[in-house]
């Protein structure tokens, strides 16, 4: 008697099984990817950040000319790249360092196909607009146009006053928001100026910026402090930095008699990372008579403290 032998209705063949697990692995690894991509544009984003901050600082030890501004060039076209694939805090970010290199350029370059060029001061009006809009009380993006309408009021005369009224209004604001700035002219004797320390001269307009950058001193892995190293026009010997996290400014002293960063030298390098403790850690490089000098502030839970004060910062 010849017995038949029931097929299932679905057959598991060999090659139905290989595709199955063809179809497993391809669907486990589009997942892999999606999970992996924003992390890995982030990093991209924040290494082509750093980029923007790292020309910045180069073009602020060179002189005016056509080689600064092919360096500012180079630093508006990192912070373009990050903003094409950043999230929106760091978008704001490098609108702000692009904003920035603007305000360092005499001579914006082209853009093909178009043979005029919009003014660098336009350029960055623009960026720290948009800023503006997306962030209202963004305090980087308010000193920056403080400065920026302080600029077109020394070069477009019969505006000089409309220009000087919103340059007062937007560093009245950022001062509003926490940073230690010189009160314009007609708030002087008004003004409830806070310092993080009395040593320490706050920035006025006149005054010059070493190094301007958000990061991140908190390891919380978002770029939202801010880092803020200056030169007084008064005092063209010394240097001085503090950080803002949180709101709150915090030194940065070699010296706590004097309350002086460093004095003048080339800026080489700034790095964050964290020390052996865990705790955060900002190393400013100098260049001085020919060598690297490197102080260290490590956040002591008070504050930024160097560790012993610095004798190069007297």
């Amino acid at each position: 008697m010849l017995m038949r032998v029931h097929q299932p209705l679905f057959a598991v063949t060999p090659d139905r099984t290989r595709r199955q697990a063809l179809g497993v692995g391809l669907g486990m690894l589009w997942l892999l990817l999606w999970v992996a991509a924003p992390a890995c544009a982030l990093d991209s984003a924040r290494d082509y950040l750093q980029r923007g901050y790292d020309q910045l600082l180069q073009a602020r030890q060179s002189a005016a000319g056509e080689e600064r501004d092919q360096i500012l060039a180079n630093a508006v076209q990192a912070f373009d790249k990050a903003y094409e694939i950043a999230g929106r805090q760091t978008k704001i970010q490098t609108l702000n360092g692009a904003a920035q290199a603007y305000l360092l350029m005499q001579r914006a370059p082209a853009r093909f196909p178009f043979l005029w060029s919009a003014s660098p001061l336009s350029r960055a009006q623009k960026n720290l607009q948009h800023v503006l809009a997306l962030e209202p009380d963004n305090a980087v993006a308010h000193l920056l146009m403080g400065l920026l309408f302080g600029q077109q009021a020394q070069t477009d005369y019969p505006q000089r006053a409309a220009h000087r009224q919103r340059s007062d209004a937007h560093w009245r604001r950022a001062a509003q928001l926490g940073l230690p700035l010189q009160p314009p002219s007609s708030d002087k004797e008004e003004s409830d100026l806070r310092l993080p320390s009395a040593a320490m001269p706050p920035f006025a307009m006149h005054d010059v910026i070493l190094a301007l950058q958000q990061v991140d001193t908190e390891g919380t892995g978002r770029w939202q402090d801010v880092l803020f190293i200056y030169r007084p026009a008064v005092e063209a010997d010394r240097c001085y930095g503090w950080v803002m996290r949180s709101h709150r400014v915090y030194p940065l002293m070699a010296n706590r008699t004097t309350g002086v960063l460093a004095p003048v030298g080339q800026l080489d390098a700034l790095r964050i990372d964290a020390d052996a403790a865990g705790w955060p850690r900002i190393s400013v490089t100098w260049q001085r008579h020919d060598r690297p000098v490197e102080t260290q502030f490590v956040w002591d839970g008070d504050g930024f403290a160097a560790p012993t004060d610095d004798a190069h910062g007297s």
